[in-house]
């Protein structure tokens, strides 16, 4: 008999503890939400089937059976967007920033306390100043200028510098290019100087001749071949300058070659059908010497030959600046402000 008190004893005193662990998870279900927090996790099943078999989703908790693998994660890229949508913010506050639109090269070099506002100014600020046009897409027509200005004590290394948008980040590095351009061949290129006064024109797209050069009086010729945005210089040697009308040269050549000289503009091919009155010596002459190469070995020693403006070329694919508003910096190779341009 006291054996069976004994067991009555021991399961009285589970049944006690059992009673009191049910009562503690039902306080503690109670607390933490209880039927309020079961309904929303509910709510948030699409399919609670396929959510225990992993197939399902769910924005709420996720049902793991013990013999499934853990739920593979991606890394929390939270802070990431929060850094974009600053970066965004920034970007449109530019534009929208009163004192930004003051900020411009065509008008002079930027001050230091501007030109800090996109970086550190650099030593060639004030001696260097860009500006631009920017209403064409085509890279071929997209250009900014970029000039040196007139007190410079010497002539200023361009090459490597960077053309950037801040806006959006597209960038272009100044490149060499062929101080006296030859068509035909492989012209060797080097750095790039820009003397006091002079400027280049920095187009986006490739060169139409294939390289970059500096501009010289027979240059207009190439705009006869190919299209340059803006044109080049038509201000090749008149066409009866290149034949002096001397007694000798009438006899070798014929006076309807002077004629036919003296109706033709600077800068011009001779026609592909010439006059039949021409002479043999007369044909030969235009052909040879009405040419850009033709111009350019007759007069590249002329003291007045070179032009005080480069072509360079970013050989781009793609518009690099925004047509309706954009901010472009001009960058040393140091990675410092030179000046900025803002439309």
């Amino acid at each position: 008999m006291a054996s069976d008190g004994g067991r009555n004893k021991v399961w009285t005193t589970l049944k006690i503890v059992l009673i009191v662990c049910v009562i503690g998870l039902i306080l503690y279900w109670i607390v933490t939400g209880g039927i309020q927090r079961a309904w929303a996790v509910g709510q948030n099943f699409t399919n609670p089937i396929a959510l225990i078999f992993g197939n399902g989703t769910s924005t709420g908790s996720f049902i793991k059976l013990p013999w499934q693998p853990e739920a593979t994660r991606g890394p929390d890229i939270s802070d990431y967007v929060q850094t974009a949508d600053q970066q965004q913010s920034e970007a449109n506050s530019v534009y929208a920033s009163p004192e930004n639109n003051d900020v411009s090269g065509a008008s002079g070099a930027s001050d230091v306390s501007t030109l800090q506002q996109y970086g550190d100014p650099s030593p060639y600020q004030g001696r260097v100043v860009i500006s631009g046009n920017n209403e064409s897409a085509d890279p071929a027509q997209e250009y900014i200028e970029i000039q040196a200005a007139a007190g410079n004590s010497a002539p200023i290394e361009v090459t490597g510098w960077t053309l950037q948008s801040a806006v959006s980040g597209k960038e272009g590095f100044i490149p060499q290019g062929t101080p006296v351009f030859q068509g035909g061949v492989v012209n060797t290129v080097q750095p790039v100087y820009l003397a006091a006064g002079n400027a280049a024109i920095v187009t986006s797209g490739p060169s139409p001749v294939g390289v970059s050069f500096e501009e010289n009086i027979c240059s207009g010729y190439l705009g006869e071949l190919q299209s340059f945005y803006p044109g080049l210089d038509a201000s090749c040697p008149s066409p009866s300058e290149e034949l002096p009308q001397t007694a000798q040269n009438l006899k070798t050549y014929g006076a309807s070659c002077f004629d036919y000289l003296n109706n033709l503009s600077s800068c011009e091919f001779p026609g592909a059908s010439m006059p039949a009155n021409l002479s043999q010596a007369c044909r030969s002459f235009l052909a040879t010497t009405l040419s850009y190469n033709g111009c350019v070995a007759a007069h590249r020693a002329q003291h007045n030959f070179g032009l005080p403006s480069w072509r360079l070329y970013l050989a781009m694919r793609y518009s690099l600046w925004n047509q309706s508003h954009d901010i472009v910096r001009l960058l040393d190779n140091d990675g410092r402000v030179v000046d900025v341009l803002s439309y």
